[in-house]
């Protein structure tokens, strides 16, 4: 079973994906960022649409009409951020540098998930900073693997709340007002 169907099951998608695009689109994101982008990525926004696991952990969509959950919007403002900081050492170098941070998901908390951009896009890992903090966290998986780990609960992110993700996962949908 491939890792989005079996995350399906765990997470069951909306009846719809908000804010999904085409392989053109894709395309003119991809040229727009300078590189591809894992295409775990991409088929979870085409299944899942614009939102969030469990109204938390959202997800960065470069199709999102909302700034904030938008992947290039957001992205940017993120490593803008990371830049700025005088009073926190970021072990990573922020894309578009080699091996690079993107980021990929924020939390209603402040935390941001970032892909370290490190070879193939397929073979990209993750890093989680903690919401203003110095805090960070490797995961050696892709995105799709991080949230099936993490809602199966075989994965336990100290940096989020306890009782995330819930015994019963929802995705919930982006809807306009709702963040």
């Amino acid at each position: 079973m491939s890792s989005l169907k079996y995350l399906m099951c765990l997470l069951p998608p909306p009846p719809e994906a908000l804010e999904s695009e085409d392989a053109v689109a894709w395309d003119r994101v991809e040229r727009s960022l300078g590189t591809e982008l894992p295409l775990d990525y991409k088929e979870l926004l085409a299944t899942y649409g614009s939102g969030a696991v469990d109204g938390f952990l959202w997800i960065l969509n470069p199709f999102a009409k909302n700034h904030h959950l938008n992947l290039i919007h957001e992205g940017r403002a993120k490593l803008e951020a990371l830049a700025a900081l005088i009073h926190e050492t970021v072990p990573y170098p922020l894309y578009p540098n080699p091996n690079g941070l993107l980021p990929c998901a924020v939390t209603d908390n402040g935390d941001v998930m970032f892909w370290i951009c490190s070879g193939h896009p397929s073979e990209w890992n993750l890093a989680i900073n903690e919401g203003r903090g110095p805090r960070w966290r490797e995961y050696k998986l892709s995105l799709t693997d991080f949230l099936i780990r993490l809602i199966s609960r075989e994965l336990i992110v100290d940096l989020f709340p306890h009782d995330f993700p819930s015994n019963q996962p929802v995705f919930v949908q982006y809807k306009v007002g709702s963040k």
